[in-house]
């Protein structure tokens, strides 16, 4: 298999960024992994192949409809691999105007070619989302409880 050009990993990269944090359309965001992908998320566990990994994060980002994603900290691209750190925030329904309630992840990928991820690990302090999660309701936000294995 011959390796990705770096302009098809920034082009495949840009998708993946305008269709989950941008437009959050986690569908076309599933769809952005191959079959057999593997996806590791610190606080919900392992997931194995793009449906399994559509359900979860459906069902996830259901739950917490005001999160949203600024644009990364920082990026950084190595052959088919890409790191990154984006912050994780909701609005503070206390006050609109001030700060978001938040945490960073950092999240590694890999590319298989033709626009797809084989893999993708999410990182972040654990207690930090869920005290980012406590803080946005306790403001009034609307959030489910966490569904994985931390709560």
């Amino acid at each position: 298999m011959a390796t990705a050009s770096r302009q098809e990993v920034e082009d495949a990269f840009r998708t993946y960024l305008r269709l989950g944090a941008e437009q959050r359309d986690w569908n076309a965001w599933a769809n952005l992994f191959t079959e057999d992908a593997f996806y590791y998320e610190v606080q919900y566990g392992t997931f194995r192949g793009r449906e399994a990994i559509r359900e979860w994060i459906v069902r996830t980002m259901a739950g917490v409809p005001d999160m949203y994603f600024p644009a990364p900290q920082w990026t950084m691209i190595d052959g088919d691999r890409v790191a990154f750190c984006i912050d994780n925030v909701y609005p503070n329904p206390k006050d609109p105007g001030g700060p978001p309630i938040g945490f960073p992840t950092y999240t590694f990928l890999r590319y298989a070619g033709s626009g797809l991820w084989s893999s993708e690990e999410d990182v972040y302090d654990v207690q930090a989302s869920l005290a980012a999660r406590a803080a946005f309701r306790a403001a009034g936000g609307k959030a489910v409880e966490p569904h994985g294995r931390y709560r």
